[in-house]
């Protein structure tokens, strides 16, 4: 099985600019990755990816949970992620990522609306919208991903043991120096 994957984000449209991580389990796929932990920096605050243990379409709250949009909107995320996209509006789908503080009372959604869009963002505060692009289809919005690289195990190994030697040689030779003078 292939080890997590770790991605880093920004997320830029006009006064909205924010960076964040991602990891997913295993190999990147063409059919996307749920995102298995995240966090997100915007606005001087942090959130964390909202968890989708089941995979699938999770809701959240209930009709009326954030009553300024007429008391029927929830929060339709998927924490579905595409690191093999290639280009901007492909990297999340319509449902996308959610992120909440630690009090779990401001929620951020990241999402598009497909290739050829532009990505899309929205964070609420309780019952009040406190930032939104222009999300109704003329966003300027886009989520840009950049793959982190892990060492692997062997690499780990390899540098470990480079490092050791390297102190081994340097101390016989200091100890060579000192029974010389």
């Amino acid at each position: 099985m292939a080890s997590a994957q770790n991605y880093d984000f920004t997320y830029a449209d006009s006064g909205v600019n924010a960076s964040g991580w991602l990891t997913i389990g295993g190999a990147p796929s063409p059919s996307g990755n749920y995102a298995t932990a995240g966090g997100l920096n915007w606005d001087d605050a942090t959130f964390s990816l909202v968890p989708n243990p089941g995979g699938g379409l999770q809701l959240l709250g209930s009709a009326g949970y954030f009553p300024y949009l007429g008391g029927t909107y929830t929060f339709e995320y998927d924490d579905l992620f595409f690191p093999k996209a290639t280009a901007p509006g492909t990297y999340l789908d319509v449902y996308g990522l959610l992120f909440a503080n630690a009090a779990g009372t401001e929620f951020i959604n990241i999402w598009s609306n497909g290739a050829g869009t532009h990505d899309s963002f929205w964070a609420v505060d309780g019952n009040k919208l406190i930032q939104q692009d222009s999300g109704n289809g003329s966003s300027t919005g886009d989520f840009a991903p950049t793959y982190v690289p892990e060492y692997s195990g062997l690499s780990m190994l390899i540098l470990s043991a480079l490092t050791l030697a390297g102190g081994f040689f340097f101390k016989a030779g200091q100890l060579g120096s000192f029974r010389h003078s």
